[in-house]
């Protein structure tokens, strides 16, 4: 899996989606919003928390 962790964050919109959760990528060492990841929770599943 891409995302090492998650933590939370600050809040991004993209209507209709709210997400205040980021998704940590260690192959780039970054973070992602995870608005942008297709999950059915704004927490990922199975990801531990940063």
């Amino acid at each position: 899996m891409l995302v090492g962790c998650q933590t939370r964050g600050e809040t991004v919109s993209v209507p209709p989606y709210t997400n205040e959760w980021w998704a940590y990528l260690p192959q780039y060492g970054g973070y992602v919003s995870s608005i942008y990841i297709s999950s059915p929770d704004n927490q990922l599943p199975g990801v531990a928390q940063c």
